[in-house]
């Protein structure tokens, strides 16, 4: 059962196995005072200094169903890979958390935030996100970085038909990291395969419907 009307998480209801997790997991949320307040880091006009990634997936099967297997979705659903391990969301829309497995979690609509483990090679922090719209006349999704992660930037699903009757999604990316250790990181290799991790997931799911 989902908590409603609280700022801030239930932190007994978050798996957390790992001390090493847990450490990060306070780190990055313990000065979150309110998650309703939790900023959005939008791209500026000069992409200069941002990475692009343009990552493309085919599925042979009609727009309006593919549209709705990403749509009409439970967020715990849609981020289970192990690369990016689901934790929480946040509604900004009715101010309630959902954790994993919650049979009262909506499914996935704008203002709905949702949080995972960067787990690449060991667990290397946190990352959120918020959905800023889900366009059913473009066929789009577009999410943001939350502040006060390792990125900032956008993500962009669109969903185009094709002439054979199948469906394209294109995902681009656009992505910056905020301190020097994460400039370190191979980061458009691994993301990658977060990409593909999350995206290959969702055929799975697509094939046995």
């Amino acid at each position: 059962m989902y908590t409603s009307h609280r700022p801030t998480p239930d932190i007994s209801r978050i798996p957390l196995s790992d001390e090493k997790v847990k450490k990060l997991f306070h780190k990055r949320l313990n000065p979150v005072k309110d998650f309703g307040t939790l900023r959005t880091l939008h791209l500026p006009d000069d992409l200069a200094s941002y990475a692009r990634q343009v990552d493309r997936f085919d599925y042979p099967a009609d727009i309006n169903s593919v549209w709705l297997h990403y749509t009409q979705r439970k967020p715990h659903e849609i981020w289970s890979g192990s690369l990016t391990p689901y934790l929480f969301t946040h509604s900004k829309k009715n101010r309630c958390f959902y954790y994993p497995d919650d049979p009262e979690a909506p499914e996935i609509h704008a203002g709905m935030q949702f949080f995972c483990l960067i787990n690449i090679v060991f667990p290397l922090g946190l990352v959120g996100m918020e959905i800023l719209e889900i366009n059913a006349e473009k066929y789009t999704i577009e999410f943001a970085y939350i502040e006060g992660g390792l990125y900032r930037g956008t993500q962009r699903l669109e969903f185009v038909e094709q002439v054979n009757g199948g469906t394209r999604i294109i995902h681009t990316s656009y992505y910056r990291p905020e301190n020097l250790l994460v400039w370190l990181i191979p980061y458009k290799f691994f993301h990658k395969k977060t990409i593909n991790e999350f995206h290959q997931g969702m055929k799975n799911k697509f094939s046995n419907r």
